[in-house]
């Protein structure tokens, strides 16, 4: 059951936040709004599943290509010596490598992590931001297509994507909220901390609790959010023309 809920609302929620986006798009340009609004998202099916595609996928690409990078420079540099110095023993030693082997080298890649957060974090955020607006873009005109949106987002934001983070970052509030009720999906894990049972009816008792609260989040403060992002675009697009 929780697994159903849970992919259930993996699958719909996106659409329904792109329904979000038209609605509150259209509050921004002072236009009627109506509950049948917030289904757009489902009604253009096909582009915004593109859209989520393509996104999911340069974010993969990137991601691997950062870790590889990272992996290539460690083994390179003197980063490595400690991994190899261990490896080399373990070989010399002839100890057979068992999991628990394994698991003793895993603390000596620590500079691969943080090297591929770096990485990451440099390179992706900058380039997903190139796309911010495009889940807005695509919202805006039934014509326009997924590849067609981020081109858009991509214009639409040169020279002003520091800007665009700025106002994401003005609400941490927000998507922090998020965060702590995702979290609270995992609460039962801490039962047995404080000699509480756990099982499978407090698993799914967190998971409900979990999306319950998200849902209030969304209902109560999404709108803020979207509203803003919404505005943010129609300012831009008229900077643009």
């Amino acid at each position: 059951a929780q697994t159903v809920l849970m992919m259930t609302g993996s699958v719909a929620l996106p659409f329904w936040d792109f329904g979000f986006y038209r609605a509150t798009l259209n509050i921004a340009r002072q236009q009627d709004a109506t509950p049948a609004t917030l289904l757009t998202g489902f009604r253009r099916f096909g582009a915004v599943l593109r859209l989520l595609l393509l996104r999911a996928l340069l974010t993969v690409g990137v991601s691997l290509a950062c870790v590889e990078a990272a992996t290539t420079l460690f083994m390179l540099t003197p980063l490595s010596n400690g991994f190899w110095d261990k490896a080399e023993a373990i070989i010399k030693a002839g100890t057979e490598v068992t999991p628990e082997v394994v698991e003793s080298l895993i603390p000596l890649l620590t500079p691969v992590y943080i090297l591929s957060g770096i990485l990451i974090l440099a390179i992706l955020i900058p380039l997903l931001y190139r796309f911010r607006l495009a889940d807005v873009c695509i919202m805006d005109d039934d014509a326009t297509g997924a590849l067609a949106a981020m081109k858009k987002s991509n214009r639409l934001l040169r020279g002003k994507k520091l800007a665009m983070c700025k106002l994401d970052l003005s609400f941490w509030w927000y998507y922090g909220l998020l965060l702590l009720a995702t979290a609270l999906s995992y609460g039962d894990l801490l039962l047995p901390l404080v000699g509480l049972p756990a099982g499978d009816m407090t698993t799914l008792l967190f998971a409900a609790i979990s999306g319950a609260v998200q849902l209030l989040i969304a209902w109560r403060f999404a709108a803020y959010v979207h509203t803003t992002t919404a505005t943010a675009y129609t300012t831009v697009q008229e900077i643009e023309n």
